[in-house]
This record gives structure tokens, sequence and C-alpha cells, in this order.
């Protein structure tokens, strides 16, 4: 009995997975509204869309912003369809769609946009050969009307009148004068609005210079030349670098740049000292071209002249003060001092500071050289010359000892004996006793 009633419980089993199939535990879909989009197109058409958020159905209506209102017959379930296209007349809108997951969860997104049948904003652009490009923006219209109109004949220019369909530009070669491009968005049969753009077109007959513009950076081991001129509507510009005083074309410099309006050379020291004019030639035609230049400075700033000392000899031990005027376009100063044995004691940078000090010991001829710098590195220098004396050195052989009192005894018995700072220890402008004796304590105080 118990056998037969555990074989007809497994036959039950069996059968209602055959019957009714195996059983699924759904995963629950998370609730989201939908991300919205509307994409404008002519005749005052849109499209709707929205992501697919799993939802069983959406519903979409569009909303009247300014009437506060639902727009009748836009409200319509799309079932699982993601998309909607509807025709609107002018306004501020908003477009809603509701995700329905079942009756009693729906979560809902939107978008907000306004429709606008507006003139077209008008443009030019002058290309070479006298061609010009009239473009505008897109005002979804159904299409576009295009035409020229000359402000010095005041009729329109024949052949110029066409549909660009949904085209946004339309070309047209022109001859010298003054003109007005039209520009009429069509949205139907009895709605058009129109804008325009005035332009010249100058070029064929009146070609013009550029204006240039020439301007020098330095780098560490060379200076950047930077050219620029205006666009003067030429088929395309040709560069080169001139050296106005031999009057000849700086060989390698010349280049076809096209219709680029700015190029760049590299300057190395061979340019230092020069004067250099930057040619640009706008070329129309083969027959027709203007050329406008600029120029530039690479000569060195002229060198120092540094005021004489109060003395053409200084006594050793002391600082000596040297001044000089300052130098236009002077960048920094560089100051180097050697000694009567050429080397050197000083050697540095010390700005746009117009005078340097420096103090003297030892005795001898020395040389201080004050270069000018200009921004570019370009370089005069001016040397000046001075000596240091030892006070008492009389025979001049740098030292100081008996030999020197014994010389400067003669002197002072002498008859007008030549007063020099070396001579007259007590500077009082005479040679006699008293300078003796100031020397003989100066000789026992070295000793």
């Amino acid at each position: 009995m118990k056998k037969r009633f555990a074989f007809l419980l497994a036959f039950s089993f069996l059968f209602s997975i055959v019957s009714f199939g195996p059983i699924h535990v759904k995963a629950e879909t998370e609730r989201v509204a939908p991300t919205v989009n509307v994409t404008l197109l002519p005749n005052n058409e849109i499209d709707v869309t929205w992501n697919d958020t799993g939802a069983a159905s959406y519903y979409i209506y569009i909303y009247d912003v300014e009437a506060q209102s639902a727009l009748e017959s836009t409200g319509n379930n799309v079932g699982k369809k993601l998309s909607a296209h509807f025709q609107l007349s002018n306004g501020h809108f908003r477009a809603y769609v509701t995700a329905v997951y079942n009756s009693s969860i729906m979560k809902s997104g939107d978008c907000e946009f306004i429709i606008d049948q507006v003139a077209p904003t008008v443009n030019f652009t002058l290309l070479p050969n006298n061609i010009i490009n009239i473009s505008w923006n897109d005002t979804h219209a159904t299409s576009y009307y295009v035409y020229i109109y000359d402000l010095e004949t005041g009729a329109e220019v024949e052949d110029t009148g066409r549909s660009t369909g949904r085209n946004l530009s339309a070309l047209y070669q022109l001859s010298d004068g003054y003109y007005r491009a039209y520009v009429t968005a069509v949205y139907s049969e009895s709605k058009t609005e129109s804008g325009y753009v005035d332009f010249q077109v100058y070029q064929t007959i009146d070609p013009i210079a550029p204006t240039v513009t020439a301007t020098l950076h330095k780098k560490s081991y060379s200076t950047e030349l930077d050219i620029t001129w205006n666009d003067t509507g030429a088929s395309s510009y040709y560069v080169y670098l001139y050296d106005p005083k031999i009057q000849e074309v700086i060989e390698y410099t010349g280049q076809n740049v096209g219709r680029n309006l700015y190029h760049q050379y590299t300057l190395y020291d061979d340019f230092n000292g020069k004067t250099v004019r930057a040619v640009v030639t706008a070329v129309y035609t083969e027959a027709q071209m203007e050329s406008g230049y600029a120029e530039v400075s690479l000569k060195a700033p002229s060198a120092p002249a540094i005021d004489p000392l109060s003395n053409s000899t200084v006594t050793s031990g002391s600082s000596v003060t040297f001044n000089w005027d300052p130098v236009p376009e002077t960048d920094k100063y560089w100051v180097w001092i050697c000694d009567p044995d050429e080397n050197e004691i000083v050697s540095g940078n010390i700005g746009n500071t117009v005078s340097y000090t420096n103090h003297f010991n030892a005795p001898g001829s020395y040389r201080i050289v004050v270069t000018a710098i200009n921004q570019f590195g370009q370089t005069s220098s001016a040397p000046y010359y001075f000596e240091i004396v030892m006070v008492g050195d009389i025979n001049g052989d740098g030292k100081l000892n008996s030999r020197d009192v014994l010389a400067l005894m003669k002197l002072a018995l002498s008859t007008n004996p030549e007063v020099t700072e070396t001579s007259d220890l007590n500077g009082d402008g005479k040679i006699n006793s008293r300078d003796v004796i100031a020397l003989m304590k100066l000789v026992l105080t070295q000793a």
C-alpha cells in the first residue's frame, strides 16, 4: 500500500512538470523614468525619442507651456515603441513620456523645446578669385531660397536666384562691387522668413597690400621672428626676408604659405647686427600681386661709456665705483674686471644697474669691461683702464722697505719734487720730512 502511494505521488509530480512546465522566478525590473529627447525637423515637425526602461508600455503627450495645457490629439499609448512623431505650430512645449509598468506603477520623463519660424542669420566668406560663400543657420525650414542683390545698380544679379533645398550654403562668383545676399526660409507656401548680409567684392580689380606685423622673441639659442598679416582675400601669400642694407633677398627664406596668415623664421647669430625686412606678397593672379612689409632690428646695443674716474690712479685698499649712462634697448649689463696679470677677479650679471663698486688691494694696471646685452642676447662692450697704486712704493717695485725710505728722502731734498699719491703720504700736497717719517712708520708696521 505504501509503495503504491509513493508511486502515485511521484507520478503526480512528474505530471505537473509536463503539464505546466518548469517554474520560473522573474526578476523585478527597476522602475525608472525614461530619458526623453526632441529633434526639431522642417515644417514644424518633431521626433520624440526615449530609452527603453523595460516598461510594459509608454504613454506620450505634448504640453503647451504658455497655455499650460496638454495639446489635444497628442496623448497616445504607443505600446513598446520608443519614438513618436508630431507636427506643431510655433510655441513653447514640453514632451512627456510615461513608462507604464503596471496599473499602479508609472514613471514619467520630459523634454522642453521651442518651435519658432524665424529668419535665418546670413554670413558671407570672401574666397579667392572673387568667389563668395553665403552660409546661414538651420531654422528648420522646408527649403531655402537665395539670391544676390546689387546695391549699386539696385537690381537682382542675374542668374543668382536659386533654391538650395535643405542645404545651408551657396557659392557665387561675382565682379567687384557692393552686394546684399538674401536667404529666404520657406516654411510653407504662405509662410516665409528672410535674412540678409551686405558685403563687398574688391580683390580682382583693386588688389591691396597686406598689413604686416613682425615680432621678435628670444629663445635659448636663437631668436624667433613671428610674422602676421591681415586677410586681403588673395589666392595665396608669399613670404620672404630682405636685407635692406645690401638690397637682397636673404637666401632660403622665400616660401609660399598658401592662405595662412602667419609664418615664423628662426634667426641665428648670423643675423646679429642686421635690420631685417619681412615681406608678404598677396598673390591674386599671376599678374596681380601686392606686397607689404615690416622691419625689425637685430642690431646690438651701443657700448656703455664708462665715466672717467676723478683720479687716474687709485690707492690700494680703496673701493672704486664705476658709472655709465643707460644704454637704450638694453636688458642687462655684464661686468668683468681683470688684474695686472689678466686674471679674472670679477665676472657677473648686474641686471640693469648702471654702476658697479669693487674693492682693490693689490697695486697695478687694471681693466674693467662693461657689456650691454639686449633682450635678444646681442652685446656691445666698452673697456676702461685704471691704476691701483701702493702708497709709499716710491721705487715702484710693489714692496715697502728701506729702499723706498731712501728714495723718498732724496725726493724730499730735491728742488720742486713731484707730488704724487705714492709719495705724499700725509696728503698735504707737499713732499717733506713729515712724509718720510710717515713712510718709516709704515715700513716698520709692515715689517
